[in-house]
């Protein structure tokens, strides 16, 4: 959780949070590009995917 009344830890925490983030979506980058595909396309399968039929 980001202290505000450490401005300095923003930066720490953010370069983590963007290093995490990069991580967790990478393996699901790399299935999708042997798809074709990209992230719109897995933001749209996922949105289909909770439709209501």
């Amino acid at each position: 959780m980001l202290d505000p009344c450490r401005p300095d830890a923003f930066d720490r925490d953010f370069t983590l949070f963007y290093f995490a983030y990069r991580a967790f979506t990478g393996a699901a980058d790399s299935a999708l590009t042997e798809q074709g595909m990209g992230r719109a396309h897995h933001r749209i399968l996922t949105f289909l995917a909770y439709s209501p039929a």
